[in-house]
């Protein structure tokens, strides 16, 4: 038995990953549960694996579809044509046109002609960013725009709302902010006091040194008074 699937992996900012097998239960299926529900998410690829058994002297296709949401026809269509060949197992990854998931609507697996199915698996390879929409994370690069921009859009500012998380937040990003601007000026007063006690104490250094030299200056003979001078 083929088993077939990806990790769930991040690469730059975009998420990957893989349904379920979406034909585990039944030939026909609802995408409601079977994709993450978020928004911005699109579909990549289909995979699919089955056996067709069949008599090879007869006409069949295999066809996989998802139905369009709120349209007429097909947002996916792939068919296979097995006609006057023997059955067998087919196995095909389908990458597609990067899709909205929310687009997708039911899906089946079948068979039009002569011949039965099994050892169905369908999987759909979809990929979403996380801070598709920036609210949804503090973490995301655009959380305090967006955090802005809502308060705003509901006048939060002139009329704030302790009640509304998003508010609550706003506050709190103020909060930290002031405690590390507060922090930054203390370790600056802290480097500047450093610095002054540093050139005190080169002062005295240097005077020391000047009193520990003195004794040592040079001594000269003075012929007009028959003496010996410091200099």
């Amino acid at each position: 038995m083929v088993v077939f699937s990806w990790p769930y992996y991040c690469f730059s900012e975009n998420i990957y990953g893989n349904t379920e097998n979406a034909a585990s239960k039944a030939h026909t299926w609802a995408m409601n549960n079977l994709l993450p529900s978020q928004t911005g998410l699109t579909v990549e690829g289909i995979f699919h694996r089955y056996t067709l058994t069949k008599d090879a002297t007869k006409d069949s296709t295999v066809s996989i579809t998802n139905k369009k949401i709120n349209g007429d026809g097909y947002i996916y269509e792939y068919i296979d044509d097995w006609n006057k060949i023997p059955g067998g197992t087919k196995v095909t990854y389908d990458a597609v046109p990067s899709t909205l998931g929310n687009l997708f609507g039911n899906g089946e697996i079948k068979v039009t002609g002569d011949g039965s199915l099994s050892d169905v698996t369908i999987l759909y390879h979809y990929k979403f960013d996380p801070c598709h929409t920036p609210l949804s994370d503090p973490t995301c690069p655009d959380f305090q725009s967006a955090l802005y921009q809502y308060l705003l859009d509901n006048n939060l500012l002139d009329a704030p709302n302790v009640e509304d998380p998003f508010y609550n937040q706003w506050v709190q990003i103020q909060l930290d902010e002031q405690a590390e601007t507060e922090k930054q000026e203390a370790v600056e007063v802290q480097e500047e006091e450093e610095n002054e006690e540093l050139s005190v104490e080169e002062i005295l250094s240097v005077a020391g040194a000047a009193e520990k030299i003195a004794p040592y200056a040079t001594v000269k003979y003075d012929a007009a008074d028959s003496c010996y001078r410091k200099t």
